[in-house]
């Protein structure tokens, strides 16, 4: 079977190379229909739509409420907590105090469920960055008091 290197965009039926177009693998030529440029054009012209907006927001709303179920299974909190953490938290980190801007495929991530990892005791909600040091210090308060004086020392 022969590959082309060139394809014709559905959307400005102009023939492109076929660096031009987005991945797909549910196609059968593996690529998008139409072309990255005619994409951006569509994409601005859809998020624009105040119809679409509200679409959106009722879908992140729905998405919300089918928060992961790891969260009985990992932290045994229900949603329902979850929801009330960030409420007490004005929806932002509980260190940083500062909203989540880390971002994955669906767009802005939620706040991380921060837990005792020895006993499994849940702490708050935290960004990805705070949650990650925390980590990366392995929840000890000595090292943690270490890295204070030291960045105290050298500001």
């Amino acid at each position: 079977m022969i590959v082309s290197l060139r394809k014709r965009c559905s959307k400005c039926k102009r023939k492109k190379a076929i660096k031009y177009f987005h991945k797909d693998s549910t196609k059968s030529d593996g690529f998008y229909s139409s072309c990255k440029d005619c994409g951006k054009k569509y994409a601005k012209v859809y998020i624009k739509n105040p119809i679409n907006k509200q679409r959106k927001q009722e879908y992140d709303k729905s998405r919300r409420q089918q928060i992961r179920p790891h969260l009985k299974a990992l932290y045994d909190i229900t949603l329902e907590q979850y929801e009330q953490m960030l409420e007490q938290q004005n929806e932002v980190c509980a260190i940083c105090r500062q909203p989540e801007t880390a971002k994955n495929q669906y767009g802005i991530k939620r706040l991380a469920v921060d837990h005792n990892h020895k006993t499994k005791k849940v702490r708050g909600l935290l960004c990805q960055n705070c949650n990650r040091g925390i980590g990366m210090f392995k929840d000890n308060i000595n090292v943690l008091l270490e890295a204070v004086i030291y960045l105290e020392k050298t500001l």
